[in-house]
Formats: C-alpha cells, structure tokens, sequence
C-alpha cells in the first residue's frame, strides 16, 4: 500500500536541499546516529586536531633551557662581594654596601640612627656639647637627662634625636647648687643629689622652681624613686636615707638604714633596695622600709671602688675598679639576687670601668675613653664606641646606647 503523498512543502525542500547541498555531504540519517566506534572516535578528538597539538609540544619545551640561560646571570650576581649583601632581596638594583652604609651598617637593617657608618660599625652621633661636666644620665620616650658634677651643678635635658646644633642643645633645668651627683626619674619630675650642698632636690621636668626634699645629708651620691618616696645613699654618714617625693611631704626625712659602709650607687625595683660600698667589696641589699636587709656579695674587689648598678630579673650588676682620676684594671662582676653569694665576672681586666647598664641581652658600660658591651650569657667584650676621653654616664633603649663624656662635657648616641 502505498503511504500519504508529500506535501508541497516537503517536495519544495527536498528539491532545494539537492540543489545547494553537494551529494558527498548529504548524508544525515548517518550523522544523526552516530556507531559506538564513532563515539570513541570523537571522544579522542579529530586526528589532525591531534597531531597539530602534538606538534606544539617541542616548542613549549624549546623555550625552557632559554629560560634557564636568563635565570643565570641574577644567580650569579647573588653571589655578592665582599663587604655587600643582598639587604632588599632585590638582584636588580645590586647587593647592598654595609661597610659605610647607615642603613645597613655590618648587616642588613642595622641603622646608624643619623650617626655615620664606618668599617661596618656605627659611628657616635654628638647630640649636645657644652655641658659642665656632665655625670649621670636617665631617659624617658623624648628626652635625655642629666646631672652636671661642676662648681656651678646642672640638671639638664636633650632630646633623644638631638638638635640642629648641638651646643645649644642641652637645656637648663636646674643650676641652683653644686656637684650634682646622680639622678632619677619619675613621670613628672627630676630627682637628685647635691653633694656640696649635702641635699636632695627635686625638679619638673619642664623645668621651673626647684624643690629641696632633704638638707643636712652627709655626702649624698646615690638615688632612687618610687611611686611614694624617694631615696638615697649618704656615703659620708653610712646610711640610707628616704623622703617623701611630694614637696612639701607630712613626713621629714628618716634613715632606714643606719650602718653601711659609704653607700655609693642605689637602685630600686619590686623586691627592695640595692646598692653598692665605695670600700670594702659589698653590695647590699634592703627592704624599702629598711627592716630586712643582707649582702648580696661581699668579697675582695680590685681597686675597691664599687661603682655602676642594675638589676634584672635573675641578677644583680655591678662594675667594681678606680675612680675616675686614677687608673688600674677592673672588672664587670654579677650575683644572684637570691643573695646566694657567688660571684660570677662578665668582663675582666678592664681599664676605668665606670656607670653599667643593662638590657634583655647585654650589659653595657664605660670604661676610660670607650663604651663597651658583653652578653649577659658570657662571651667576648665588644666596643661599641672608642676615642671618647672619660665616658662617664650611659643609658640604653631598645635601639640605641646613650653616653657622656665628663671632662668633654658631650653627650653622644650610638646604635647597639
């Protein structure tokens, strides 16, 4: 039987599609239903599509020995001199000087903080001059200060970056007695001894009227604060002496320790006081209100001046030698402050060993005509400025060694 007719529409169709479409093409009942094996086939991608991709592999790989060849030169150049390092881990500029770089003075990212930068080492930066023999040294965030040992005594400030000109840099707190001694600090004010005199005086840090909080004391050299009273050693009477820091305190002055042999230096932390004997070979420990009290070493000492003191948490320091108008070696030494008595030395045969200070690492100190360190777990003795006759006060921040010179009248900064 034969099927419907087409229609006239799919006549006209068929007719167009044999007429535009060549023979070889038209073959859709083929297309539309691909084999199994067809789909494999497609599944690989055309074969010609295959080839061309794999022709393209040997010049991917061409191109990596080109690369390696570039890569050469900066490996090479990594290689820097003597005397350079590659600080910026930037090849392309070059290795970095640290031989008289003050940014990278002996080792990336040490900076000479405005000082210069010689043979790898910072160099001293003056901050101020023209300062009456200037003696013993504190700081805060902004300022450095210090006493003046002269006919005409001084308390004065500089600020930690220094002036445009340095001899005008220091500015006068106090001139009102003579041989100001050492000095101490609180958030507002300036305390310290007036060895002529025989007070203690207290002064603003901004400056202003000065404050006498003792008279009557017999050689005072040593001082130390806390949040109520201020205290100090009277060499010339054997004795440690507190006031209250208030001027004009309800309380008068009193000796809370009547028998030690010439306290020289005295500080103060949570536990109590400490301080060192001018004779004798002794460091002294006390409670605040004087009630308990014990050495915490005793023994011979070379040059039996006992001198420049700090504490941390484990330790007690001290430099023991001559004073300043003589000459001899001495020696940096430490003890426990359990008080268990043993004498350990940090640095031996040291010339004029002067005020110390401390840090979390080092112990840092003057000695004659330089400023000198040694790490707290031992090892050799490092100069960190030298040439600097009669170096006398120092203090320390975190990044920097602040030091004075007593007949120079200078005070000068140097990077650790």
């Amino acid at each position: 039987m034969l099927g419907p007719l087409p229609s006239r529409a799919a006549l006209v169709l068929s007719a167009w599609l044999v007429a535009v479409v060549p023979a070889c093409l038209v073959s859709i009942p083929e297309l539309a239903e691909p084999s199994t094996e067809a789909g494999l086939d497609a599944e690989a991608g055309p074969e010609d599509a295959s080839v061309e991709a794999d022709a393209t592999l040997p010049e991917a790989d061409a191109t990596l020995p080109e690369a390696d060849v570039d890569a050469q030169p900066e490996d090479v150049a990594a290689q820097c001199e003597a005397g350079t390092v590659d600080c910026d881990g930037d090849m392309s500029n070059g290795c970095e000087q640290v031989l008289d770089n003050a940014q990278h003075c002996g080792r990336c990212g040490h900076d000479c903080l405005g000082g210069t930068c010689a043979g790898g080492a910072c160099q001293p930066r003056l901050l101020a001059s023209g300062i009456q023999n200037p003696y013993g040294l504190v700081k805060d965030l902004d300022y450095v200060y210090g006493t003046g040992d002269d006919a005409n005594g001084q308390v004065w400030k500089v600020p930690v970056d220094g002036c445009v000109a340095p001899a005008n840099c220091a500015g006068l707190l106090s001139s009102g007695g003579a041989r100001y001694k050492d000095i101490a600090l609180d958030d507002e004010a300036l305390f310290f001894t007036d060895k002529s005199a025989n007070r203690v005086v207290r002064v603003q840090k901004t400056g202003g009227a000065e404050c006498v909080l003792a008279t009557g004391q017999q050689t005072p050299v040593g001082i130390a604060v806390d949040d109520t009273y201020v205290y100090w050693a009277a060499q010339g009477g054997n004795e440690i002496w507190r006031a209250s820091k208030v001027c004009a305190g309800a309380s008068p002055p009193e000796a809370i320790i009547v028998s030690t042999p010439s306290p020289q230096l005295l500080r103060l932390d949570a536990s109590g006081l400490y301080w060192t004997s001018l004779n004798g070979g002794l460091v002294s420990w006390a409670s605040v209100d004087g009630t308990s009290t014990e050495p915490v070493w005793s023994g011979s000492t070379p040059g039996n001046f006992m001198f420049g003191l700090a504490m941390d948490d484990q330790w007690v320091y001290w430099r023991e030698g001559y004073h300043l108008s003589s000459s001899g070696t001495a020696r940096v030494a430490r003890a426990p402050r359990d008080r268990s008595g043993t004498l350990e030395v940090l640095a031996d045969d040291q010339v004029n060993p002067r005020y110390l200070a401390i840090d979390e690492t080092h112990v840092y100190w003057t000695a004659d005509d330089a400023v000198r360190r040694v790490a707290k777990a031992g090892g050799d003795v490092e100069t960190l400025a030298e040439g600097y006759p009669s170096a006398h006060g120092i203090v320390v921040d975190e990044a920097a060694v602040f030091f004075c010179t007593y007949y120079g009248g200078e005070l000068y900064k140097v990077a650790k």
